[in-house]
């Protein structure tokens, strides 16, 4: 279903909100832990840059719980194409809210991948004011690392 319906959709200029708000339903409704990993993993495969419906739905497919069973090379994989649309737009609003989102519920896979300094640089790539919040969050995690 990710690649014939999902990956079509995100990837099509002409989409529109209410597909959107479809995907939403079904990612958060629908989709298990495992079917969201594989929709992660299609994305990250496609190597476009991000828009911001895409940004979205990689929100819900990581804010959803169940939470996906994360690693370090996605994890990369998001912070690599975040870091490509920050660069675009640096008061991408929807980049903040993922980074957020990652280090609110995917701590234990920043830490023990030490993926905190490549959030932090990402982070200041930015000039949206969440990232005043998200650079707290990190200096937190940072803190917790060191113990």
């Amino acid at each position: 279903m990710a690649q014939g319906l999902i990956i079509p959709i995100l990837f099509d200029t002409a989409t529109e909100r209410m597909h959107i708000d479809m995907l939403e339903k079904l990612i958060t409704k629908t989709f298990g832990p495992i079917e969201r990993l594989y929709l992660l993993d299609c994305i990250l495969a496609h190597h476009q840059e991000w828009n911001d419906y895409i940004i979205q739905v990689i929100g819900f497919v990581l804010d959803t719980e169940p939470f996906v069973a994360l690693d370090g090379i996605r994890v990369r994989g998001v912070l690599s194409s975040v870091t490509q649309t920050i660069q675009t737009n640096p008061k991408d609003k929807g980049s903040v809210r993922l980074l957020i989102t990652l280090s609110k519920k995917y701590q234990a896979i920043l830490l023990g991948d030490h993926l905190i300094d490549s959030m932090e640089q990402v982070a200041k790539l930015s000039k949206h004011m969440m990232s005043k919040s998200l650079l707290s969050q990190l200096n937190q995690l940072k803190k917790q690392e060191k113990k």
